[in-house]
Parts: structure tokens; sequence; C-alpha cells
């Protein structure tokens, strides 16, 4: 962590160097005078981004689950006010299919289900540009998640009592950072690593905590 925030403060510093340093020009005379400072480029915009998913093993008693890789799909509107900070809602879906189930003297099974989950954040971002193309983005936000776990069957034997399975509504965070690219003056593309919590969110016997590697589109209006 000290290390992000120490690489963060640089990049900060350095574009304000840059921004200082391209706030003047030499005219045809030799005269040094400032340039127009460029209008700040705030307001709304959408974006979605998707990734691959892993979740962290879960356990509950002698009895613990790994997932296998899934995916995520999420969605955000926002507003940018022009000086780096932007604040948004954002939702989507998370999912996984399987994983291995482990019982503590018995090992191990193959659990055919499946993992789903629908979370809603409010966010706030800080986007710092390194460039006039490249930018890096930091943030976190807060919100609940609807999870719904379904067993389908443990080992090959079905699961008729539906045991371990839920449907609930829980609280979330999540924080992320990334890379993006202009691609236009109104698009951007974005390469980033998301951190997910959702609170006793696997069946209600565990918290669910996800790592997400994803990519993504920005629109601005």
């Amino acid at each position: 962590m000290k290390i992000l925030r120490t690489s963060f403060l640089a990049l900060l510093g350095l574009a304000m160097v840059a921004t200082s340093q391209a706030g003047t020009y030499t005219s045809s005379k030799g005269v040094v005078a400032p340039t127009p400072a460029p209008a700040p480029q705030g307001g709304l915009y959408f974006s979605v981004a998707g990734g691959a998913l892993w979740l962290d093993d879960v356990s509950y008693g002698p009895a613990s689950l790994d997932f296998d890789t899934g995916f995520s799909v999420l969605g955000a509107v926002g507003y940018s006010f022009g000086n780096g900070l932007s604040v948004e809602l954002e939702s989507g879906y998370l999912g996984v299919d399987s994983g291995e189930g482990h019982i503590r003297g018995l090992g191990n099974a193959d659990v055919e289900g499946e993992f789903r989950q629908v979370p809603i954040f409010a966010n706030a971002l800080y986007t710092v540009d390194v460039t006039d193309v490249v930018g890096i983005y930091v943030g976190g936000g807060l919100g609940i998640v609807w999870s719904d776990t379904e067993i389908d069957s443990v080992g090959g034997f079905h699961n008729p009592t539906n045991l371990g399975e839920s449907d609930e509504w829980n609280f979330a965070a999540q924080a992320k950072a990334g890379v993006s690219f202009k691609v236009t003056e109104a698009a951007s593309l974005n390469i980033g690593y998301r951190f997910f919590y959702g609170q006793d969110a696997v069946g209600g016997l565990d918290d669910s905590i996800g790592h997400i590697l994803e990519g993504g589109l920005t629109i601005r209006f």
C-alpha cells in the first residue's frame, strides 16, 4: 500500500509539472506569454467493462469450496467534475459456474452449480492525466450485492435438499485501479484491476472476495 501511495503521488507531481510547463509559449518577437488554459472536460459519461473473475476459496466448518474462474460484466453512469474527480452509479453481473469442494477427512469432490452476483455500487474515482492520451485512475465504492448460490450436485450426487443454497442481499465494497487510453475526445479504452467484497454473500456462510482483471470503454457526452 505504501508503494502504491508513493507511486500515485509521484505521478501526480509529474502531471502538475507538465501542466505548468505547458502554460507558456514564445511569440515571434521572443516575448513569453501565458497560453490560455484548456477548459475542463467535465460532464456525463457511460462506461462498460468485462473481465475474468477469480473468487477466493470459501469455508464453513470442515468444508471448503474452490471456485473455477468466472467472468464479470459491469456498467456505470457517472459525472466528471473536470478536475480529475468523478462519481458514478455502477451495476452488472458476476458469475461462476462450478468448483471443487473439500471436506476434511473425506477428500475432494466436484461441485456442479452456479454462483451469481448482481452488485450495485456508488463509486468515487480520481484520474491523473500522465500525457494527453494516457491516464491513471484509482477509486472505490460502497453498496449492496444480490447473491444467488445454486448447488446441483456434489461428487456426482444430486442435491435434493438444496443444501447450501441461498438468495439474498448483502453489504458490498470494492476498490479499482487502472490505465485509460484516450482514442478520441469522447472515448477511452481502459485496462484495470478490481477488488470485490461481499459480506456473507456465499450461501450466507462466508464472505465473497473476488479479483477481476478487466478491460472496458468509457464514452463521454
